[in-house]
């Protein structure tokens, strides 16, 4: 299992989110109850139901319902199987080729729109290609953006963006030689054409918008969808942009 956790294709925090879990070193219920943290080890959504690690990480609602977004029917049935230990159900998922989502359409979702001034939209753009990791999906709505709006002829742009590691790398800010370089290349070069872009960052909270898109890329045939006009869901979320309807920020110190 050492080998399996540290050999994962991911991030590396997510990696070491892993070994916690395989060693059952989280703070549920179940360990701040053993530590004597709290009287009670059930869960405080699922109530009469220990909370394990595995319940945080599969059984709980919340979690289920996430699961449950992604995983075909067909999937369910297995991946959710009270026969499975913590162990053995990370064991069986971290595998690539033996894994009960195994061979499932993995790709990365990306969608971006394009607004004037006053907030009205201008276009917009789904897309779902291969597998990839989340600054690799960044990275590409940033150049799909970009090469949009360019082609439509806008020179006066603010490029806004969520992730800040993203941002930093295409400004020359950090060199984070995790991301794709060749995609970061890609970007500057666009950067450097006659018009004038302005690249900030924003909170998650104030990019509903796209996030939004992106999931209606679930949904989709691969490839990229130019969209002319707002689907009839996002207008809403439109509507809150223009309005700067605000959004409580959870920070955890």
């Amino acid at each position: 299992m050492w080998n399996l956790v540290w050999s994962w294709p991911g991030p590396q925090r997510v990696r070491s989110f892993l070994w916690l879990a395989l060693h059952n070193r989280l703070l549920t219920n179940q360990e701040r109850a053993r530590r004597h943290l709290c009287n009670v080890d059930t869960c405080d959504i699922r109530l009469g139901h220990v909370e394990t690690v595995l319940h945080v990480l599969r059984d709980c609602t919340i979690a289920r319902r996430v699961w449950s977004a992604f995983l075909p029917p067909d999937k369910r049935t297995s991946f959710f199987a009270y026969h499975w230990t913590l162990q053995g159900w990370l064991q069986v998922n971290l595998k690539p080729s033996n894994g009960l989502v195994n061979n499932l359409p993995w790709h990365f979702l990306f969608g971006g729109l394009c607004r004037d001034a006053t907030g009205n939209w201008l276009f917009g753009f789904v897309a779902s290609y291969g597998i990839s990791s989340i600054l690799g999906a960044e990275l590409w709505s940033m150049y799909e953006g970009l090469k949009l709006a360019y082609d439509r002829g806008y020179r006066k742009v603010i490029l806004e963006c969520d992730n800040l590691t993203v941002v930093n790398t295409i400004l020359g800010v950090s060199n984070n030689q995790c991301i794709l370089r060749c995609l970061v290349d890609s970007i500057r070069s666009l950067l450097l054409k006659d018009w004038d872009v302005q690249i900030s960052h924003i909170y998650r909270e104030a990019n509903f918008s796209a996030d939004w898109l992106a999931s209606m890329a679930y949904s989709l045939p691969l490839g990229r969808h130019f969209l002319e006009e707002p689907p009839v869901s996002i207008l809403s979320w439109l509507f809150h942009d223009v309005v700067g309807v605000s959004y409580n920020r959870s920070v955890v110190a």
